[in-house]
């Protein structure tokens, strides 16, 4: 067998690994035809380690609504209530029966956290609306 079929890679073709064996045929290739491959393995998606368990986030996420709830006072209570009332039903901010919940939802939605006190936003609010 050694000897057979000449190359500078590796030899027996049931030892090698599919990457020993991409590179001989293309180290094959090479040498027959004159021409570079042009043949790229596809990325291979590296496994991830958590540094944290998987309830971390959810738990994370639902702190900070609470912190933000706490914040709205009364119209968060309203809110929290009618929210309650829909039960199992899909519902839309346009299902809010009551302005004091509908802006406390919008109040404590979004990535960052409102620099100013509920009342004063709610006045802002109130304020650009022409109110």
């Amino acid at each position: 067998m050694p000897g057979e079929f000449e190359t500078d890679y590796w030899t027996p073709i049931e030892d090698r690994t599919a990457y020993q064996k991409k590179h001989n045929i293309t180290g094959v290739w090479v040498k027959t035809t004159g021409k570079k491959s042009t043949y790229t393995d596809a990325p291979i998606g590296k496994r991830k380690v958590r540094t944290e368990g998987s309830f971390v986030t959810p738990a994370f996420v639902i702190g900070v609504i609470k912190k933000r709830l706490a914040k709205t006072g009364k119209a968060g209570v309203s809110l929290v209530e009618e929210i309650d009332s829909f039960g199992d039903q899909p519902m839309d901010i346009r299902d809010l029966r009551t302005t004091e919940a509908k802006d406390a939802l919008i109040y404590i939605s979004g990535g960052k956290e409102k620099l100013m006190s509920f009342s004063k936003w709610r006045l802002q609010r109130l304020y650009r609306r022409g109110w």
